[in-house]
């Protein structure tokens, strides 16, 4: 099983001007040297699977990585869902962004362009099915809340002596920074209950495959951006939040609900015109070619609790072991 963190390369010319001017600035005085952070975001076999995770996001939202900045995109995800493509009786050519002109591809690394025997053109890109940050933040934030109440992030910008006014520059980054603390230190001290340390251990244990080929899979043009938004919503009305079953739900309601292709660009604010209702269809009519198995969640797993958390995890891994 092959972690695809590893293909993502932090860029140290960039961790350089984020130390000296952008939002790596403000964690300065834990170390103003460069090789620190270096070592730190090094891809580490040794570190804990949500340690390898949150150093992950940390960086992306640091935007020090490099070339390759997304585990979705790293060399053989592209291999693996081409192959996959291949098998569709009715796919013509395939291209990847390796091999696309940037005129083409609008600078999106994730496009993968599918030529079908009637002469249509899918626009997709690349995704990652189950994702695992909305659960991990809850199970954080369920965790701080009981022990700091719901100020608890002014407990983090204390204990690194942020400013007290929660701007996105810095904040985001921090925030992933800080759980990252959490974890390495053993969450240092906090003395989690029984059910907080067993949904640790699925969180754990979940993001060994949330970057393995088996999660990768296509959406259509822009649409991963749309699913992983904090508002985005189902035409029936729920939260996506990177869901897999809800995307599936999502994608079904859409042919059923939306008559024309301009009005789906419009919704996922596709300005270039490349998302198309046919491209959702293709990925429909070839589900289980294209998709890993979708959880299906019981009513005690929807709830917003470390126990819902829980059994969510130990469901989703299921389906990618």
């Amino acid at each position: 099983m092959e972690d695809l963190k590893k293909y993502v390369l932090v860029d140290s010319s960039k961790l350089k001007k984020s130390l000296e001017e952008g939002k790596l600035k403000y964690l300065s005085f834990i170390s103003d040297n460069i090789e620190y952070w270096e070592d730190l975001f090094i891809y580490d076999e040794e570190k804990s699977e949500l340690e390898k995770f949150l150093l992950y996001r940390t960086a992306g939202a640091f935007d020090i990585h490099g070339y390759i900045d997304d585990g979705d995109i790293a060399p053989p995800v592209f291999d693996y869902l081409t192959n996959k493509l291949k098998t569709i009786k009715n796919v013509k050519q395939i291209e990847c962004k390796s091999n696309l002109e940037k005129k083409e591809y609008y600078s999106s690394k994730r496009v993968v362009i599918v030529f079908l025997d009637d002469g249509t053109k899918l626009y997709l890109e690349t995704d990652t099915a189950n994702s695992l940050m909305y659960d991990l933040g809850d199970f954080f934030r369920e965790v701080l809340v009981k022990r700091f109440g719901r100020t608890w992030y002014q407990n983090y910008i204390k204990s690194f002596q942020l400013p007290e006014d929660k701007e996105d520059r810095w904040y985001k980054p921090f925030k992933f920074y800080y759980f990252y603390t959490l974890v390495s230190d053993s969450f240092n001290g906090l003395e989690l209950s029984d059910e907080e340390i067993e949904c640790l251990k699925a969180l754990e244990e979940r993001a060994k495959y949330t970057h393995t080929l088996k999660n990768m899979i296509l959406v259509p043009f822009r649409y991963n951006m749309f699913r992983g938004k904090l508002n985005s919503k189902t035409y029936s009305g729920k939260n996506i939040k990177d869901r897999l079953d809800l995307t599936i739900v999502d994608l079904k309601d859409m042919l059923d609900k939306v008559n024309n292709d301009s009005i789906f660009q419009k919704r996922i604010r596709d300005k270039r015109g490349l998302s198309s209702l046919k491209s959702v269809e293709f990925l429909l009519d070839n589900q289980k070619i294209l998709f890993p198995d979708i959880p299906e969640y019981t009513k005690e797993m929807e709830e917003n609790s470390i126990k819902a958390i829980t059994l969510r995890s130990k469901l989703i891994i299921k389906t990618l072991k």
